[in-house]
């Protein structure tokens, strides 16, 4: 599967930073580079991580957990902020400002060559385009549509998506990841349509959710599909369905929090579906034909 590169600037003499200095005393030259990794993650994660991810981070980069909350909250070089749905998040405002930068420039480029096409197209056609560009649904078609890109895709609203399938059809990452998103992203917003970190949830905010899952937390999507169609159950009422983590949890991001004995939210929900599927034989074939449909 191809991956986005995305790019970010860093000074060349950031090893002299009086910061990065204190940093090298403490973790020598192994920390700076685990520094540098961080940020890379918090690029490849669109700015912002969250502090219960210390752990996943040193998994991922074969270190000590405890090295991670050193580098991250010692030396001044992170800022922290609380993100709705997911709580206390830390941030580079030096990444952040990079990026911005980096945005505005490519806006005013983007604004350029606008400027540039409009001077060339015959008014009828100006105002064809105009009229497209007022529509609020982002619609997907049989044409050659190249916005199924994560990338393209991150100012996306799920609730802007009028036709699914064939944005499945089209999308060019791992359309599992796609698939689960949306399906918890549907079920959720059915539930609480006026909700805003529902009306709000970005496409690619819930996929990357979603392949952290699966890719660093190293947890099966048979695990999730067991937990949306518990979800779907406690969303009808049905008997026998406690439905305490369907209205706790209200985003794939939640599922990684953790409770106050650093246990897993997602760990917590798996150990209770798969308790109803040991004891529920009806809830259990549920489970595993929709896991052969979604395997094909």
């Amino acid at each position: 599967m191809s991956k986005e590169a995305y790019y970010f600037s860093h000074d060349s003499n950031a090893r002299q930073d009086e910061k990065i200095v204190a940093l090298r005393m403490r973790h020598g030259w192994e920390g700076y580079g685990i520094y540098w990794a961080i940020v890379e993650k918090l690029r490849e994660s669109s700015g912002f991580m969250s502090i219960c991810d210390y752990n996943i981070i040193a998994y991922d980069l074969r270190t000590d957990a405890a090295v991670i909350k050193s580098i991250i909250e010692n030396f001044r070089l992170f800022s922290f902020t609380e993100v709705e749905s997911v709580g206390k998040c830390f941030y580079s405002e030096s990444l952040k400002n990079r990026m911005e930068k980096k945005s505005s420039k490519a806006r005013e480029n983007a604004n350029k060559r606008w400027e540039k096409a409009k001077s060339m197209q015959p008014q009828c056609d100006r105002n064809a385009t105009a009229m497209q560009k007022d529509a609020n649904k982002v619609k997907y078609n049989n044409s050659n549509n190249t916005t199924n890109s994560i990338n393209n895709l991150y100012n996306y609203s799920f609730v802007k998506i009028d036709d699914f399938p064939a944005l499945y059809k089209k999308f060019e990452f791992e359309k599992k990841y796609l698939f689960l998103a949306y399906k918890f992203w549907e079920m959720w917003n059915k539930e609480n349509p006026n909700q805003k970190t529902l009306t709000d949830a970005k496409i690619s905010k819930w996929y990357e959710a979603i392949r952290l899952i699966v890719e660093v937390d190293k947890q099966k999507p048979d695990k999730l599909i067991g937990i949306y169609c518990y979800f779907q159950k406690c969303a009808i009422k049905e008997s026998g369905f406690d439905d305490f983590w369907f209205k706790t949890v209200k985003s794939v991001s939640a599922f990684r929090k953790k409770d106050k004995d650093e246990v897993y939210y997602l760990d917590k929900i798996i150990s209770h579906v798969n308790n109803k599927i040991g004891k529920d034989q009806d809830f259990s074939r549920l489970v595993q034909d929709t896991i052969k449909k979604f395997n094909k």
